[in-house]
């Protein structure tokens, strides 16, 4: 195959992302009040006995806001696409066991994603919610109305540290799989993942020590754990 046509290929893969975002985006928009309580419902169902609502301040407000929702569910569904599009262009030029391998891990990573939204919708999201009511409403006389910009916004935060967490998670379980055969090994990974560790809660927190060390010592302890379990599986 000619240099040529993997070039019209690849312009024919960039047509396809770019029409699924447009008519994701699309349709994400006009289910937009759809979309939105869909982000919201991790919030009311906290709520089953009360009133739950959120303010506006602008009254363009809600407008961007659906776009903003919009551009997020068309952002994963490309996304999907787009990791499709790149395993069918690789696929043709690897090995059976090499695209065996890449295809195990993708499906891996779908599942876990799907895992990763499901926690973050059941338990992350709520008991967040929880932890920051509940520590503003100690000795304090004050009425909690949240807006609905900022939640999304914090949403969308909470969603891309959970994604990247899990990420950074796969990536250790993979690395300490192929490459942590002993203990030595498995003692260097420890080093080098503590390291990984604190360079993805600077990058994904805010810039706070809180959220950092909150972020990190999560993420540390299902390092140990998953260090832990490779050290029993070797010195059985």
């Amino acid at each position: 195959m000619h240099l040529h046509t993997h070039f019209e290929e690849l312009q024919y893969r960039f047509f396809y992302v770019i029409t699924t975002w447009l008519t994701s985006f699309i349709v994400s928009y006009c289910y937009r009040d759809t979309a939105t309580f869909t982000v919201m419902k991790p919030i009311f169902m906290l709520y089953n006995t009360e009133i739950c609502y959120f303010i506006t301040t602008n009254i363009v407000e809600i407008f961007y806001i659906n776009l903003q929702v919009a551009s997020f569910v068309a952002g994963q569904i490309t996304f999907v696409i787009v990791v499709y599009n790149f395993l069918s262009f690789l696929t043709p030029g690897l090995y059976k066991h090499e695209s065996d391998t890449i295809k195990t891990i993708i499906k891996m990573i779908c599942v876990l994603w799907l895992i990763m939204i499901m926690l973050l919708h059941k338990y992350v999201l709520p008991n967040i919610w929880n932890f920051f009511i509940d520590s503003g409403k100690e000795g304090s006389y004050t009425y909690f109305e949240g807006k609905l910009s900022e939640y999304v916004e914090f949403y969308l935060h909470t969603y891309f540290i959970t994604g990247a967490c899990g990420a950074f998670i796969i990536i250790m379980v993979l690395y300490l799989k192929l490459c942590c055969g002993g203990v030595w090994e498995t003692k260097k990974f420890r080093r080098m993942s503590l390291l990984g560790v604190f360079l993805v809660a600077t990058i994904v927190t805010p810039p706070d020590v809180c959220s950092q060390l909150l972020v990190a010592g999560t993420l540390s302890t299902l390092i140990e754990i998953l260090i832990t379990i490779v050290l029993y599986n070797n010195l059985r």
